[in-house]
């Protein structure tokens, strides 16, 4: 996040005039086509995991069944019970509660609820015009309109009189506060990611302690049933871990690092309404700063 600060913190400061419009600039039409596209590349990036999961699973599930007689051999509820318990048991004893119930709703909002909301220079316009005129009242009613509940903050802050230095140092906390939440969660993924291969290793040990007990025997068929949970157990644990736990932590670490990014665009927004600029400059400086996909569409 401070490499992010510091790229923004060093922007230049360039002159108004040197973004107004000119007759044949067609830079405008051209980025406003490459907004419109940012909905279709937002929905692609939350279908293509989902995509990935069941490619895995269908590709795991042909191998078991061209591989084996009977697929249901693949299904053992021992195995399941050593890998999976064990695995949650690790994440609850070293784990607050209400990190996991964060750590619920994140994921929760990565695959099901609605996808971060991009910079919308229109809106930011808008308020720099409003702050500008001094208008406080009309620009605390635009705020309940507005989307974004980090620019919300940063503009109420603003407008309750907030000095330049408390503000940015408020906002920067706040970003820094939910990198280190988003963080913490996607640790726990990977710590699942590590225990579940070694809670596999542990009902292998099983496994092979039964099998060998039961050697002196004459019931094979108990030998055989010891011997499947010793191997399924280990096959659990590295699906689990490579399948489910590690990309759903990368998942998170990339949320993570797409809304840093976004939050200090929008600081250096607000740090900009502050000192009065121009609205144009303001969305302008933004635009420069920020890639297509980073930008609310207005069709």
């Amino acid at each position: 996040m401070q490499n992010n600060m510091n790229r923004l913190a060093s922007v230049p400061d360039i002159p108004a005039e040197q973004f107004t419009k000119r007759p044949h600039d067609n830079r405008s039409t051209e980025n406003s086509k490459a907004v419109f596209t940012s909905e279709n590349q937002s929905g692609s990036r939350k279908a293509l995991p989902l995509l990935g999961f069941i490619s895995g699973c269908a590709i795991v599930g042909l191998a078991v069944t061209m591989t084996a007689k009977d697929a249901m051999i693949y299904l053992n509820f021992p195995g399941l019970l050593v890998v999976i318990g064990g695995t949650l048991s690790a994440v609850l004893v070293s784990n607050p509660f209400q990190r996991l119930m964060r750590l619920k709703k994140s994921l929760t909002d990565a695959f099901f609820g609605r996808e971060e909301n991009g910079l919308d220079l229109k809106e930011i316009a808008n308020l720099s015009k409003l702050y500008r005129l001094g208008d406080l009242r009309q620009l605390e009613q635009h705020l309940l309109k507005v989307n974004s509940p980090f620019l919300k903050e940063g503009m109420q802050l603003l407008v309750d009189g907030t000095d330049s230095e408390g503000l940015i140092t408020t906002l920067e906390w706040r970003i820094q506060q939910s990198q280190d939440h988003k963080h913490q969660e996607a640790a726990i993924l990977r710590q699942m990611a590590s225990a579940a291969p070694a809670f596999g290793m542990v009902g292998t040990l099983l496994g092979l302690v039964n099998m060998l007990a039961s050697m002196d025997g004459s019931d094979f068929s108990q030998l055989g049933f010891n011997m499947a949970v010793a191997l399924i157990t280990t096959f659990y644990g590295v699906v689990l871990a490579n399948l489910i736990f590690k990309p759903y932590a990368l998942i998170l670490e990339n949320r993570v690092e797409s809304a840093t990014e976004l939050f200090g665009l929008e600081l250096k927004a607000i740090e900009l309404i502050s000192e009065n600029r121009n609205p144009t400059y303001i969305k302008e400086m933004l635009r420069s700063l920020c890639t297509s996909d980073q930008l609310v569409s207005h069709r």
